[in-house]
């Protein structure tokens, strides 16, 4: 309770202090401007453009976030494509290994190609003793279309 009583006696003290005091303008002094609590005009152009700067880099974040999200498109585009072309050359080899073996090889010349197996006359052999007569390739080609 006491220092209920001990706040009441300071605040009435206080009261009766408390005097607006006014100065008199003698000798033509000019008295001070009292100072508006909003901003002044630079203030404001401050804020503008901090807020403008503001918005700007947020507008540059989007247009960043907006390319990499395309290049992020485009590598994903990639990557699927890239996907489907091993899909396929593994089905390719695995296609060439049925295909290619000997035995596939060598049914589909005699039977769809009517290929016969040579003569011992129809033979070639090449000796590394012996270089040939003419360019291999060239033999090959003389050779190609004619009928035995």
């Amino acid at each position: 309770m006491r220092s209920a009583v001990k706040r009441a006696e300071y605040y009435s003290a206080y009261r009766r202090f408390d005097t607006e005091t006014r100065l008199v303008n003698k000798g033509g002094l000019k008295p001070e401007r009292q100072k508006r609590p909003g901003l002044s005009a630079g203030e404001k152009a401050i804020m503008v453009f901090f807020i403008a700067l503001a918005g700007a880099v947020c507008v540059g974040v989007i247009l960043v976030t907006a390319y990499a999200a395309s290049i992020q498109h485009g590598i994903n585009m990639a990557a699927e494509r890239t996907a489907d072309i091993r899909d396929e050359i593994a089905e390719l080899n695995i296609r060439l290994k049925r295909d290619a073996s000997v035995e596939i090889v060598e049914q589909r010349a005699l039977y769809e190609l009517g290929m016969v197996y040579p003569s011992d006359g129809q033979l070639v052999y090449l000796r590394e003793a012996e270089p040939p007569v003419r360019e291999f390739a060239q033999y090959i080609k003389e050779n190609a279309y004619r009928i035995w």
